[in-house]
């Protein structure tokens, strides 16, 4: 009683193995392609210093708008940006920025500035939170 094995050849499996792996190289080079056109536009070091400096700027505007000209009537909102302000500086860069408060049990606890800047082709973003004391 000996059981014949009949031969099998593996064509299927091994051409199967060929494509995925040419897939997964082909899905893996396109990634890197990717990250390095990213990673070439933000080493841009003038320009992100740019938007930095610009969002700094807005992020101060928001700032004084808070201290000489923000006034209530009623609490205010969590969800609503309060003092949205934007500056163009004189190299271009943009940027724009806001205030969002944080409040417990009906008082105002803290707030936030956030601000983001473009100059060129690159983007930076600054938040700061300040917390108020009473």
């Amino acid at each position: 009683m000996k059981k014949r094995i009949a031969r099998e050849n593996g064509q299927t499996m091994i051409l199967i193995t060929v494509m995925i792996g040419g897939l997964i190289l082909s899905a893996t080079a396109i990634a890197g392609l990717l990250m390095f056109y990213q990673l070439q536009r933000s080493t841009d070091a003038a320009s992100s210093g740019r938007a930095i400096f610009a969002t700094d700027a807005a992020s101060e505007r928001a700032l004084e708008c808070y201290f000489h000209e923000l006034v209530f009537s009623e609490a205010p909102d969590t969800t609503t940006d309060y003092c949205p302000e934007s500056v163009t500086l004189g190299n271009g860069a943009r940027a724009s920025s806001s205030i969002r408060f944080d409040i417990s049990g009906g008082n105002v606890i803290g707030f936030w500035i956030r601000g983001s800047g473009v100059a060129g082709s690159t983007e930076r973003a600054l938040e700061s939170y300040f917390s108020v004391v009473k």
